[in-house]
């Protein structure tokens, strides 16, 4: 009897420690396989020239200007993962096109040149990089790490530098 309660006892205790095993359950975990991105920095990188225009006023009055310009859109990234994609995308907002696209958009510019001044006229669009790193783990081993970017094209601008004649 002293050996059935000694048995009966180490049962109990085992099954209250170690419910899982106690059932013949297989312990939980997650499997960390897949994927990472780790956001990092946005630079402003050099804006594209997509139009220019000298506009000379010989006249006494100011000329009011405007121009169909045009401009490309455009957003690329180093890498395809999607996860790493949607990351860089997100760190600038949103991205104007389909990441690995481009296309050509038309407005108008308005430009004011003061009277006897030449107007250097440019239009073209805002262009940003953002940076993170790539990890790819393995049942929770970490197997790889990339640093990726992205350059993607974000708004218009128009700039214009007088000169005198």
């Amino acid at each position: 009897m002293r050996r059935f309660l000694s048995v009966l006892m180490i049962a109990v205790l085992g099954m209250a420690l170690l419910p899982a095993l106690a059932f013949g359950a297989a312990p939980q975990y997650e499997d960390l396989t897949g994927y990472e991105f780790v956001p990092g920095s946005v630079y402003t990188i050099t804006d594209t020239v997509d139009w220019t225009h000298d506009h000379y006023n010989y006249g006494s009055l100011p000329d009011t200007v405007t121009y169909t310009v045009r401009r490309v859109r455009s957003a690329s990234c180093t890498t395809s993962v999607s996860v790493s994609v949607n990351g860089l995308v997100s760190m600038i907002g949103d991205a104007e096109v389909k990441v690995g696209t481009s296309d050509e958009v038309y407005w108008s510019a308005t430009f004011s040149i003061p009277a006897m001044t030449w107007g250097e006229l440019s239009s073209g669009s805002h262009r940003k990089k953002p940076t993170g790193t790539e990890r790819y783990w393995w049942h929770g081993e970490l197997k790889s790490s990339t640093s990726v970017s992205g350059k993607f094209t974000k708004g218009s601008y128009t700039k214009k530098v007088e000169h005198p004649l």
